[in-house]
């Protein structure tokens, strides 16, 4: 009988010790640690990159045999953003509105085409004359819509994925050779409209930019067909 009593008086204090022992292992766990206050994450993100500015190498993709762009083809585009974040999250819309310039320098001549029936087309051919300088340039009004991606950080990395679409709104020919400097303006059947797709990647204010047209230069069954813009360069946000 006593060693019965001592074998249960054992256990109990066995058992206590372990609950004690339990007690202070769950008292030592580390309690979650509450987010800082200047944690970026912890906020909806603010609106940004309103401002863009770009300069661009551009160019005419399927150009005729012979037919060439300079490397000096260049541009300009200037937009206004509005940004709407998507909560919290690194997400956001932008829409707005800008105008840009498309110039093509190089060894294109245009030329019109009058058939029997007195339809006009237009053409583009190798000028074999010599220049100093012949440019096709356009000026595009633009609507753009972008889904844009951001770090929440205090230095943000920027990528951009959208569309634009545009009316030309002036489109000429400039050349400068023996017979001196001229400049023609609203080159026949030209494509008023443009639109396709932009994207762009960079760091804070810093960025590089890309744009492929869907649409084509000149007319649909209205001279040379299937000539694609596109420009690539780098810009910034100042605001």
């Amino acid at each position: 009988m006593v060693l019965k009593t001592r074998i249960i008086t054992g256990l109990a204090l066995l058992l206590f010790s372990c609950g004690i022992v339990f007690c202070q292992e769950k008292g030592k766990e580390k309690k979650p640690q509450k987010k800082s206050e200047f944690d970026l994450r912890n906020y909806k993100p603010e609106s940004k990159d309103k401002v863009i500015i770009e300069v661009t190498h551009c160019g005419w993709l399927n150009m005729p045999n012979g037919v060439k762009n300079d490397l000096t083809s260049r541009g300009a585009n200037f937009y206004l953003y509005f940004d709407h974040p998507f909560g919290k999250s690194n997400f956001s819309f932008a829409w707005g509105g800008g105008i840009s310039s498309h110039n093509i320098s190089g060894n294109s001549n245009v030329v019109y085409v009058i058939d029997s029936l007195g339809n006009e087309t237009t053409v583009f051919e190798q000028r074999l004359l010599p220049y100093r300088k012949n440019v096709i340039g356009a000026k595009i009004l633009e609507v753009p819509l972008e889904i844009r991606f951001r770090t929440r950080r205090d230095r943000s990395f920027k990528i951009s994925l959208g569309i634009k679409g545009g009316f030309t709104v002036q489109n000429f020919r400039k050349i400068f050779d023996v017979d001196g400097k001229r400049k023609y303006y609203d080159i026949h059947n030209y494509n008023p409209w443009r639109y396709g797709i932009t994207f762009r990647i960079g760091y804070e204010q810093i960025y590089l930019c890309g744009f492929y047209s869907l649409s084509q230069v000149i007319q649909k069954d209205k001279g040379s067909q299937g000539i694609i813009p596109y420009s690539i360069g780098i810009g910034i946000t100042p605001w």
